[in-house]
């Protein structure tokens, strides 16, 4: 089971826009009041983002510096129950122990 409060999040930016926290402000709108770090890169070095092509297409081979993309990590600490009673008898007879 996880917490509904995201115990960290982080951004990491390649480039900037002509606009102000253009990223920074999807997030805060997708998840108000949850606290954002992270820093600006130069880009990513990588494949072209051609997800549609063939894996054996050339254009799938070439590393080329990648602009304007956001990486966005929200993490969450699970929260662990100690079984007891009823809860125990029944996850022993089903042999599912996920609580």
């Amino acid at each position: 089971m996880l917490n509904d409060t995201p115990t960290h999040t982080s951004i990491f930016i390649c480039r900037f826009y002509k606009e102000k926290a253009v990223e920074s402000t999807i997030f805060k709108n997708a998840m108000p009041g949850t606290g954002l770090s992270g820093f600006f890169a130069g880009g990513e070095i990588g494949p072209e983002a051609l997800a549609m092509q063939s894996l054996d297409s050339e254009f799938r081979n070439k590393a080329a510096i990648q602009g304007f993309t956001a990486v966005y990590g929200v993490f969450f600490v699970p929260t662990f129950i100690t079984p007891s009673g009823k809860l125990l008898n029944d996850a022993m007879k089903t042999r599912d122990l996920s609580f």
